[in-house]
């Protein structure tokens, strides 16, 4: 799948703060530094996170997942 667009969120190291500071994002051109390390991360993410997910059993016992079971995967 081709990377269609970047967006960077500059998250400053508040846990446990009073006041947190805003979270502010930013879209990435797609050329230069940023974008080669970030689309670099994205093109291994397959094969570096492999995450297995399962969701507890429904009141029948059975697995449900409304989101995946309802949605149409648009890429």
């Amino acid at each position: 799948m081709e990377l269609q667009s970047i967006h960077c969120f500059l998250v400053h190291p508040a846990k446990g703060a009073t006041e947190q500071p805003s979270i502010v994002g930013t879209p990435v051109p797609k050329h230069g530094r940023l974008f080669d390390m970030l689309k670099a991360i994205f093109d291994r993410a397959e094969e570096d996170c492999r995450t297995d997910i399962i969701f507890n059993p429904n009141p029948n016992g059975a697995q449900q997942n409304a989101r995946a079971s309802s949605a149409i995967l648009h890429i």
